[in-house]
């Protein structure tokens, strides 16, 4: 209610006072509710990012012991590969070119031992 001594323009002039300074502290709440709004999206947002760092270097972990695997596969494979294609060569080899690829230390006495035996 207006004073009885104020004059009605008095008396608008006081009320736009107070719904302007209303008017500025509700801005002034939402402003402060906006940021902390804003400060807790931040936070939010560097969780986010550690947490992709972390995968991130998972991630790395992960594919430098995948290579390591692959890598160790591949020379096994390798070595197989290479010791069958000796096993075959020593078995299609003909006798007459045995002498160009030299037999192990024990190949020859068991030869010996098979014509002895063969013999007797």
């Amino acid at each position: 209610m207006a004073c009885p001594s104020l004059t009605g323009r008095e008396s608008m002039t006081r009320m736009e006072s107070n719904e302007t300074a209303d008017l500025l502290r509700e801005i002034r709440d939402l402003q402060r509710a906006h940021l902390e709004k804003y400060t807790e999206a931040l936070k939010n947002q560097q969780i986010a990012i550690d947490q992709q760092r972390e995968a991130v270097a998972v991630a790395k972990k992960a594919s430098q012991l995948q290579r390591r695997a692959l890598l160790v596969v591949f020379v096994a494979i390798i070595v197989v590969l290479i010791a069958l294609a000796l096993t075959l060569l020593r078995l299609w080899i003909p006798r007459s070119a045995a002498h160009m690829f030299p037999q192990p230390a024990g190949w020859f006495r068991l030869e010996a031992a098979q014509a002895r035996s063969s013999v007797g």
